[in-house]
């Protein structure tokens, strides 16, 4: 009896281009990617410039709603 290995070949993910295209079309499924690749980034810099953790989430959610509101504008 033989035994087929599959390699398991991971997906090409798409560039944060791609997403804000995919935003456009209101794919809120590219929102999501979006925060997941860029929201630890986004709240780095804001906690930096905020200096309260509270205040840094906050604003981290508010600039990814108002980007998922907003980007077909």
């Amino acid at each position: 009896m033989f035994l087929a290995v599959l390699q398991h070949q991971p997906e090409e993910q798409p560039s944060d281009a791609a997403l804000m295209e995919q935003l456009l079309r209101r794919d809120t499924g590219a929102l999501e990617r979006l925060y997941d690749r860029q929201g630890r980034a986004v709240y780095s810099l804001v906690l930096s410039l905020a200096r309260q953790a509270g205040s840094a989430e906050e604003i981290v959610q508010d600039v990814f709603l108002q980007l998922g509101r907003n980007a077909h504008l």
